[in-house]
């Protein structure tokens, strides 16, 4: 009857995709036939297992990498022989380079995110070695197979500005090997290494907080995104530790800079360190204000925004050295334009010297 039948199509439209979602079918068998590729291919035990784990754990699933296959790519990523790490890298930079699905690219760069959080000494300095041409490829990344695919390309993005960013800080400075460096650092430490820790705390902050697509109607796909954001949030915290543990050192350096008897030469660097400390200040005032639920079980961490009567002080320190230093500058000048007496010391010159002055 057409009432049975308009029922029917109800529940037939009811459990269909969304309009525009890609079908999961052909995905689901290009999976299983990179499986076998890659047992197929393997030249040993050992190959064999990280490249059925690596293709399982970015597959076309909408879903967070399974824990089982990031444990043996961890445990791959522990290995001690260039060789491996080598090889462990070449996957991830392939994947990167040749696909075109954002579910695929997002999740190797959680993988990859992963491993350079929690793999081992020699896979982060080999990624290290050479990184920028990946992030500069998926800077322009886009999937426009449907509306979720084409948000999902534009946290891809995001997050591969932050891991970037990351890359660039922890690459060119020893916090990971050195977790109190920040303590000890001298006034052109603070103004070459805190820029760029803030940039990437600014970064992560955008990126793990960002919630366009984490309450979309297709779950898996928004938990993918959350898992991303929960390894970035992890990070900001780090960072952010690093930081305040560099803000007492900001203050100090500041002031014995302030002291110095040569303000002309100080004045640039006190200003650049005033701005570090207010965007110290800036940046732990955001993280304060996080949801807590945003943060899981990184929560619960006490963030103590440096006092404003520091950068008051700070200020106040700045604008009372910016005249002098003005003074210092007309005074050299005008000793520079003074003249300068010449003597005439021709052999017919007179007994009494002739006073000359250059023009």
């Amino acid at each position: 009857t057409p009432g049975r039948l308009s029922e029917r199509r109800r529940r037939k439209e009811a459990a269909s995709p969304a309009l525009g979602e890609p079908q999961p079918a052909m995905p689901t068998i290009l999976d299983r036939v990179n499986v076998g590729f890659a047992r197929f291919y393997a030249k040993t035990a050992g190959q064999r297992q990280v490249d059925v784990a690596f293709v399982k754990a970015t597959n076309h699933d909408d879903g967070p990498p399974k824990d089982k296959h990031v444990k043996t790519l961890l445990r791959a990523a522990a290995i001690e022989t260039a060789q491996s790490q080598e090889y462990l890298v070449s996957l991830i930079e392939m994947n990167l380079l040749e696909s075109t699905e954002c579910v695929v690219v997002a999740k190797t760069l959680v993988i990859l995110h992963k491993l350079l959080r929690e793999g081992g000494r020699l896979f982060r300095e080999t990624f290290y070695k050479g990184f920028t041409h990946l992030f500069d490829h998926l800077g322009n990344f886009k999937d426009d197979t449907s509306r979720l695919t084409w948000q999902l390309s534009t946290f891809i993005r995001a997050y591969c500005a932050f891991l970037h960013q990351r890359c660039l800080f922890f690459s060119s400075f020893p916090y990971e090997t050195e977790p109190s460096r920040a303590q000890m650092l001298d006034a052109q430490a603070l103004l070459c290494e805190m820029p760029v820790m803030q940039a990437a705390i600014d970064k992560g902050i955008q990126v793990g907080t960002s919630s366009e697509l984490v309450n979309t109607p297709r779950l898996s796909l928004g938990a993918l995104q959350g898992y991303a954001q929960h390894l970035v949030l992890g990070d900001v915290l780090l960072l952010s530790l690093h930081m305040m543990k560099a803000t007492p050192r900001i203050v100090e350096v500041f002031f014995e800079g302030a002291e110095m008897s040569s303000p002309q030469q100080n004045i640039s660097d006190l200003k650049d360190l005033l701005l570090i400390y207010k965007e110290s200040q800036n940046l732990v005032d955001r993280l304060s204000n996080l949801d807590e639920s945003k943060l899981g079980h990184w929560g619960g961490l006490s963030l103590t925004v440096p006092p404003s009567s520091v950068l008051e002080s700070m200020t106040a320190k700045v604008e009372e050295m910016s005249p002098a230093v003005k003074r210092k500058i007309s005074q050299s000048r005008g000793s520079a334009e003074t003249p300068f007496p010449v003597t005439d010391a021709t052999p017919n010159s007179s007994p009494d010297p002739v006073v000359r002055t250059l023009i």
